[in-house]
C-alpha cells in the first residue's frame, strides 16, 4: 500500500449564462482541473455540475464558486493508490459572466387627440409594457410622453411610434430591450369641429338678392376655407317678390375629411321699399265741385306691379270754405312691403263772384 499526497483543485475556463435572477452558475468536468498526482498516479474526482455566482447580476469576470468536491478514487497500474485528499472541498475563481436578459417594450391602451394638421402623440406611463421582467426586479421604461402618429389625418386604429427608449431601476443594467423603438395600432384622430355659419343679410323689398358669404369657425393656426373640398352654395326661398320679413339663409356644398363639418343658417332680413308720395296742388272756386285729387310717387316707387290703394283727403261740399285746405294721405297705401312719407298737398278754395240784380 502507497501513501499519496493531498491535491489542490481549481476552476478554469468560463461559464456563461443569460441574467434569470439567480446565482446559479453551470459547471462541466471541463471547468476543473487539479495538480498532478505522484508516481503516475491516476486520481479520480467529484465535481459538482453547479456552482454559485458571486451576486446575481451582470457581469465578466465574476466569482464563481463550487462546493462539494471529493476524490472518488486513485490507482496505479491496476493498484489501487489510498490517501490521496482535497486540500480544499471548495474552490472559486473569476470564470463566470452573466449577460443581460432581452425584454420587450410595446405600447397598450389607447391615445387620441382631436385633428391638429401634425402627426404628434401625446402618451402617457399607462400607454407603455414591458414584457419578461422577472419577478419583483425594479426595472421600467422611461415612458417618453412624445410619439408620433402614421400620419396627421383623421382616422382609428392608427399606428403610434415612439423612439428613446430605455431602461430604469435598479435592475435597469440586468436587461437590455429588443429595440428601443415600438409600435402599435392604438392611435385615434377625430374630426375637429369646424362650423360654416351664412351671415346675416339685408335687402329692401323687390331688390335682387346680394351676393351671400359666410363666417368659419374652428380652423386651426395656419388653415382656412382653402383647405376644404366642394364649393360653397348658399340659397335662400327669398325671391324679388317675396314680401318684407326674415328668411332663411343656408349655407351647404362644403366637404373635409378632417373635420366635422357643422353648417348653420343666416337670416335675410327683407325691409319694406321706401316710397315717397306728394299731394299735388289744387285749385277751385268755392262751390265747385272737388277737382280730381292726384299724387306724385318718389323715392324707391313701385314694384312687382304694386299699386296704390284708397284715395287722398280734402274738405268737400260746404266744408271747403274760401281759403286754404291741407290734401291729407286719407286711406293711401301700398301695402305692408312699402314704408311711406306722404307730403301733404293744398287744395286752394277761391271765393265764388257775386252777382246782385
Amino acid at each position: 500500500m502507497s501513501l499519496a499526497p493531498s491535491i489542490t483543485a481549481s476552476l478554469i475556463g468560463t461559464t456563461s449564462r443569460v441574467y434569470d435572477g439567480t446565482t446559479t452558475a453551470s459547471l462541466t468536468g471541463a471547468n476543473f482541473t487539479f495538480s498532478s498526482a505522484i508516481d503516475g498516479d491516476s486520481v479520480s474526482l467529484s465535481t459538482p455540475l453547479s456552482g454559485t455566482f458571486d451576486t446575481k447580476d451582470v457581469g465578466a469576470g465574476k466569482t464563481v464558486t463550487a462546493t462539494g468536491l471529493s476524490v472518488t478514487g486513485a490507482t496505479n497500474g491496476g493498484i489501487t493508490v489510498h490517501g490521496y485528499q482535497l486540500a480544499s472541498t471548495s474552490v472559486n475563481a473569476a470564470i463566470g459572466e452573466i449577460t443581460p436578459l432581452t425584454i420587450t417594450a410595446g405600447l397598450t391602451g389607447s391615445v387620441s387627440k382631436v385633428y391638429d394638421s401634425t402627426n404628434a402623440a401625446s402618451l402617457s406611463a399607462a400607454n407603455y409594457s414591458l414584457t419578461g421582467v422577472l419577478g419583483l426586479d425594479a426595472v421600467a421604461l422611461n415612458n417618453p410622453g412624445a410619439g408620433t402618429y402614421d400620419n396627421a389625418n383623421v382616422g382609428t386604429g392608427k399606428a403610434v411610434s415612439v423612439t428613446g427608449l430605455t431602461l430604469t431601476g435598479g435592475d435597469a443594467t440586468n436587461y437590455v430591450l429588443t429595440s428601443s423603438n415600438a409600435s402599435a395600432s392604438i392611435g385615434s384622430i377625430t374630426a375637429k369641429a369646424l362650423t360654416v355659419t351664412a351671415d346675416n343679410a339685408v335687402r329692401f323689398y323687390g331688390d335682387p338678392n346680394p351676393a351671400f358669404s359666410a363666417s368659419y369657425a374652428g380652423f386651426i393656426p395656419g388653415e382656412g376655407p382653402g383647405v376644404l373640398g366642394g364649393a360653397l352654395s348658399i340659397v335662400t326661398a327669398a325671391a324679388a317678390t317675396s314680401g318684407a320679413g326674415g328668411y332663411g339663409v343656408t349655407p351647404s356644398g362644403l366637404t373635409t375629411s378632417k373635420s366635422s363639418l357643422t353648417f348653420l343658417p343666416g337670416t335675410l332680413t327683407i325691409n319694406p321699399r321706401l316710397l315717397t308720395i306728394t299731394a299735388e296742388d289744387k285749385t277751385k272756386v268755392y262751390g265747385d265741385p272737388e277737382p280730381a285729387m292726384t299724387l306724385m310717387i318718389g323715392g324707391a316707387g313701385l314694384v312687382n306691379g304694386d299699386t296704390l290703394a284708397g284715395a287722398l283727403f280734402a274738405p268737400t261740399g260746404s266744408a271747403a270754405t274760401a281759403g286754404t285746405h291741407a290734401i291729407l294721405q286719407g286711406t293711401i297705401s301700398a301695402g305692408p312691403n312699402y314704408t311711406l312719407a306722404f307730403t301733404p298737398g293744398t287744395l286752394h278754395v277761391t271765393p265764388a263772384p257775386l252777382v246782385i240784380t
